[in-house]
């Protein structure tokens, strides 16, 4: 009876792990070059005034999560490193990015009485060599969520260049 308990526990154990970190937001490299960008959908290139790369992409290039589709990816090459990995989503009625950050980065404290699909606010995590920040807007106009992993060996660049662009 007790190999039987084991057994369960082991597959509870790894059927939950591997839905936990089945969509990694981290799914490439800080510092990674854009050269190697391996694509299965439609992606958008471009540069900007301080000729950093911008790609635009579905999730589903990194992620085949289901509950993620109709999810728009950017990542930020600066100096031909990646530096900024945005994710966000619109008009969808739940916060199924909040809800994989949160087993990514850790649960942070929400009111109760207001449920997770209709919450608004913000948070931050300030992890080792990156910074993480969530947003979620839900009114009667907007529903919307959006993460934010920055990478703080370029976090000084991309404030400079936010700076720069103000001038």
């Amino acid at each position: 009876m007790k190999i039987v308990k084991l057994i369960i526990l082991l597959f509870s154990f790894f059927f939950s792990t591997s839905y936990a970190y089945s969509c990694n937001f981290n799914f490439k490299s800080f510092g990674s070059s854009p050269d190697k960008e391996s694509s299965n959908f439609p992606k958008l290139q471009l540069k900007d005034k301080q000729n950093n790369i911008i790609v635009t992409t579905p999730i589903e290039n990194f992620c085949l999560e289901e509950d993620l589709q109709g999810t728009a990816v950017t990542l930020l090459y600066i100096d031909n490193g990646l530096a900024k990995i945005t994710i966000e989503r619109h008009n969808f009625n739940d916060r199924n990015i909040l809800k994989h950050a949160i087993l990514q980065f850790g649960d942070f404290k929400r009111s109760k009485a207001i449920e997770d699909y209709k919450w608004t606010g913000s948070h931050f995590w300030n992890l080792n060599f990156q910074v993480v920040g969530y947003v979620a807007v839900h009114n009667s106009i907007n529903k919307f969520e959006k993460i934010e992993l920055t990478s703080t060996l370029y976090s000084k660049k991309i404030i400079n260049d936010a700076t720069t662009l103000e001038k």
